[in-house]
């Protein structure tokens, strides 16, 4: 007597017949193909369930995806990866904020919220404004085409930027009335003697706090409002100062100010106020003899013209700064900075050759024995180089030299706002290669990057990427990476329209 073969099921509780391939059951293998483009349709009692309302009352939307992912309504609880894949993000991506802290950027809040198709009235934070209740004509996967901003948001922003051009202005005819009788540049370090010393001897630490505080915090802007309060403090100072050396004390803090605030305004996108900045930055270097803050000054600037690979444009300002470096003190990195960026600008060139000469002047950074400055207005040591490097390969398409130094510029550790660029190139490699899930993952850290920070530096990067992700919008994930890019490039875009 021979004993009949067990039957087989599907995890649904299907018996599955005898000559059915695989261990899933063809109703439940047609739910996960649909399951891959998106979130399914629930039913309007689906968030009233117990441990979703739980969820939804901690205010952690780590624990409200977790419970959507195992909510009974599904039948069978929802990977990791697939919902993952929704958010265009990895499996790793989506288990951390699941189980760490709450995140609080209010975008990807209200991204998720879109996604999930969440009721608003069961939400801990308000939603945007909608434009109408149409969906606007290319919108894709429930991102909308245009974003708008609080009114009141953008004339505080508004009033900001007319209040910090304003400053500029006076700073700039400040600086252009010579004092009776003053008889040129000398040492801004001269002395000062008596009130004037005391107030000039507050003024350079409160300007090294402001750029410690620029390099710690995650949102580059914040630091704007104290900024422009020092800038006031400054600027209505010099335009009063009763001496020639207390004049160029000034006019050196005022110098190094300047180029925080132009970098503010560069992280911004706003090129327009950040010119200004390092333009007057320039001028009040110069008044004080400062050669090495003259040069940054210049080299900042002519990021503006690389980051619009602009770069033949860029080129008479860094021979100019290469030369006041050349001139400026030889133990500070000053000289090799500007050849690292004049590297970059070789390399948007396509001339190997100067741009292989220019990182070589570069790495004698190494070569210094004086302390490498990291802070304040210069900001450049040997550790950079990696990345540095990295980047001109990139541009130069050396795909493999640009992987590795890449890849070893991350390990250092660096900030949320140069981890984002760095893993844009890392994009941009595997979009060349044809490597979908390269491009996934390395665009996905750096959008992440790019919503953390709030950073439009990271954010031109990326819709740089979007012309070469074109070849692989077959690929679900890749396009929905490309819709995520497309929606931050256009809530960025409302900034530079105000610049």
């Amino acid at each position: 007597m021979t004993r009949s073969r067990a039957g087989r099921y599907c995890g649904c509780g299907a018996r599955l017949a005898s000559d059915h391939a695989g261990r899933v059951c063809s109703p439940c293998q047609a739910k996960t193909r649909q399951l891959v483009t998106g979130p399914p349709e629930v039913p309007t009692d689906f968030w009233w369930a117990g441990h979703m309302r739980d969820a939804l009352d901690s205010w952690h939307m780590g624990q409200v995806i977790a419970a959507y992912r195992t909510h009974p309504a599904h039948g069978r609880a929802l990977s990791q990866s697939i919902v993952a894949g929704w958010m265009c993000m990895t499996q790793a991506q989506l288990s951390r904020i699941e189980h760490g802290t709450a995140i609080e950027d209010l975008q990807r809040l209200r991204q998720w919220v879109e996604l999930l198709r969440i009721p608003e009235a069961l939400l801990w934070f308000k939603l945007r404004p909608c434009l109408s209740d149409r969906t606007p004509a290319g919108s894709v996967s429930g991102v909308p085409a245009t974003a708008v901003a609080h009114p009141a948001r953008v004339d505080m922003e508004d009033m900001h930027r007319r209040d910090l051009l304003r400053l500029i202005g006076v700073a700039g005819a400040s600086l252009a009335t010579p004092i009776p009788g003053w008889a040129g540049p000398s040492n801004p370090a001269s002395a000062v003697v008596g009130f004037e010393a005391a107030s000039v001897a507050q003024y350079g630490p409160l300007n090294a706090h402001l750029w410690q505080l620029y390099h710690t915090a995650k949102v580059k802007a914040s630091v704007s409002p104290l900024v422009r309060s020092q800038l006031d403090v400054l600027t209505s100072d010099i335009g009063r100062a009763p001496s020639t050396a207390h004049r160029q004390a000034l006019a050196a803090l005022l110098a190094d100010l300047l180029q925080l605030a132009g970098e503010i305004g560069f992280d911004t996108n706003d090129y327009t106020t950040a010119a200004h900045c390092y333009t007057l930055a320039a001028t009040a270097s110069k008044e004080t003899n400062h050669h090495d803050m003259w040069a940054c000054a210049l080299i900042r600037h002519s990021f503006i013209p690389l980051y619009d690979r602009q770069f033949a444009r860029a080129l008479p300002m860094l021979d100019a700064a290469t030369r006041l470096a050349n001139r400026g003190d030889s133990q500070l990195p000053t000289r090799q900075w500007a050849s690292t960026v004049t590297a970059h600008a070789h390399a948007g060139l396509g001339d190997l050759a100067s741009c292989q000469r220019a990182l070589d002047n570069a790495e004698t950074v190494n070569d210094l024995t004086a302390p490498t400055h990291t802070t304040g207005w210069l900001r450049f040591s040997g550790e950079r180089l990696a990345e540095e490097c990295g980047r001109c390969f990139v541009e130069l398409r050396h795909h493999d030299l640009a992987e590795a130094s890449l890849t070893q510029a991350l390990k250092h550790g660096p900030s949320g706002r140069r981890q984002g660029t760095i893993n844009t190139d890392l994009a941009m490699i595997g979009a060349r290669l044809g490597d979908a899930d390269r491009v996934i993952t390395y665009a996905g850290n750096a959008i992440d990057a790019a919503r953390d920070t709030q950073s439009g530096y990271i954010t031109k990067k990326l819709s740089g990427l979007q012309p070469h992700l074109a070849p692989l919008l077959h690929n679900r994930g890749v396009r929905h990476l490309n819709d995520h890019i497309t929606h931050l490039t256009t809530t960025t875009a409302l900034g530079a329209k105000r610049a």
